[in-house]
């Protein structure tokens, strides 16, 4: 209820957050993280005050928390399933021809993950567009999938990138298999952690970023940083992950070792410490069977 929504806004952070939620609202955009400012409104703080401790994902959301919270809170590593092994899916069965290179973006397709910005780094460079393939997987969102779409027609670069859609965890995990680099973008980046990136890393895929907040955790020798200022940048960038097979097997090296940080088991008590209190032995059950899961790769 857009009125409820722009309410919430204004009683969180006073006029500031009004104008924003009338501008969202106003917008058509699909939530709050699309918009540019999004990080300094991050709406959290109605469910802390009725929290009794908080576990975050990441060093950079436990820092936010503190800000405005002063019970427990603690970190501890966002619990990914682990890739599977190798699939028996071709490029052939992706109808991926073997002489592009592949490169795969997985999630929501919303703004934040800058596909438009690879689109149009592909548009404005034809060396790249008729090199690559990009491929956009995830689940079309109504407002976002038909701009990209409509962006590619006008680039005259639509047999350039894909859009399967939604795919099965195998499929989608095939994708990255196939993948010669992935792109995981964010921008404004309000995410506490990254499945899609941890799963990237595991495949021992160069990723391409931008070094904000969760990202910034990530060791910078495993991640192919783009610096967010523009296409031309962006596609430089691009061109030399296709073209530098060395270059992009040491960062995939590097990327599936340091993908096994979300894999460390904890005492998970030790971690959470006084945010869970003794009687909460489900929860503590809970997160051992979800760290213990994602260590069994």
């Amino acid at each position: 209820r857009p009125l409820d929504y722009i309410r919430l806004l204004e009683d969180s952070y006073g006029g500031a957050g009004r104008r924003l939620g009338e501008a969202v609202v106003g917008s058509g955009s699909n939530w709050i993280s699309e918009a540019t400012d999004a990080a300094d409104f991050p709406l959290f703080e109605a469910v802390l005050e009725k929290s009794r401790g908080v576990v975050v994902h990441s060093s950079f959301y436990l820092r936010a928390v503190r800000q405005v919270f002063s019970g427990p809170a603690t970190m501890i590593p966002l619990a990914v399933p682990p890739a599977p092994a190798a699939l028996p899916v071709s490029r052939r069965e992706l109808g991926v021809p073997q002489d592009r290179i592949l490169m795969v973006s997985t999630g929501y397709t919303n703004r934040p993950k800058l596909n438009h910005e690879v689109i149009e780094a592909m548009g404005l460079n034809r060396n790249l567009a008729n090199q690559a393939l990009f491929a956009i997987i995830g689940a079309d969102c109504p407002v976002e999938t038909p701009k990209l779409k409509a962006m590619a027609r006008a680039y005259g670069i639509e047999n350039s990138v894909l859009f399967p859609g939604f795919q099965t965890w195998e499929r989608m995990h095939a994708w990255i298999q196939n993948a010669d680099f992935c792109i995981n973008l964010r921008r404004p980046n309000t995410e506490g952690a990254s499945c899609s990136l941890i799963e990237q890393m595991r495949h021992g895929k160069a990723v391409v970023v931008i070094r904000t907040g969760f990202y910034a955790e990530v060791p910078e020798d495993a991640v192919a940083v783009w610096d967010g200022t523009d296409a031309s940048s962006l596609a430089e960038l691009l061109l030399r992950l296709a073209a530098d097979t060395d270059w992009r097997g040491r960062i995939g090296a590097a990327a599936r070792e340091a993908g096994r940080f979300a894999r460390s088991i904890v005492p998970v008590k030790d971690a959470l410490g006084d945010v869970i209190l003794d009687h909460d032995e489900h929860l503590v059950e809970v997160s051992v069977y979800s760290l213990l899961e994602a260590d069994e790769n």
